[in-house]
């Protein structure tokens, strides 16, 4: 069968255009399949809205590699870099109250739960570390390409932010660090 990008038929911009006739109507007719679940109201499978997102942009939808809700993750990822950033010589007591207001973990009777605070934090400080070591890693094998068009020494100072991070998660993490006060 020819090449139908060859002949002018199909558009070369993405991967995964059909190249054969019988290619062209298979992808046809997962389209129409796409159109008719549309229609009658079914629920779509996360390609199928992929598929769709393609179509009606132009553009493939980034992906998504967070886990829960992305207000709960971004949430709990700036708790805990405040909570290590701000926790060292403070009343820990006064802190976490404060860093519980500010990052919206009161409920609406302004109810505290030390241990729903310890719960975000750990799950921060989690997504913390994996993104520090990732970018650590990219740092260290000189992978310059990952960081996109900035200067050396910003890049140079970022990796001590990370590494300065990743020693404050190992403090907390530490049996002797005062993690919570004593009931």
């Amino acid at each position: 069968m020819p090449d139908l990008r060859s002949l002018g038929m199909v558009g070369t911009d993405t991967a995964s255009t059909p190249r054969t006739l019988s290619q062209l109507y298979e992808h046809h007719a997962r389209r129409e399949g796409i159109a008719e679940k549309v229609l009658a109201g079914k629920r779509l499978n996360i390609n199928e809205k992929e598929e769709i997102y393609r179509l009606l942009t132009g553009r493939k939808p980034k992906d998504s590699t967070k886990k829960g809700r992305p207000s709960t993750v971004d949430r709990d990822f700036m708790l805990a870099v405040d909570y290590l950033h701000l926790r060292d010589g403070k009343r820990t007591d006064l802190l976490r109250l404060h860093l519980a207001e500010k990052h919206g973990l009161l409920k609406n009777d302004k109810k505290y739960r030390e241990n729903t605070f310890y719960l975000a934090v750990n799950r921060g400080i989690q997504e913390l570390q994996r993104f520090a070591t990732h970018w650590l890693e990219q740092f260290y094998s000189g992978n310059f390409e990952f960081f996109g068009k900035v200067d050396t020494d910003k890049i140079k100072h970022h990796a001590e932010r990370m590494e300065m991070a990743l020693r404050r998660i190992e403090n907390y993490r530490k049996p002797t660090s005062p993690k919570k006060l004593a009931k």
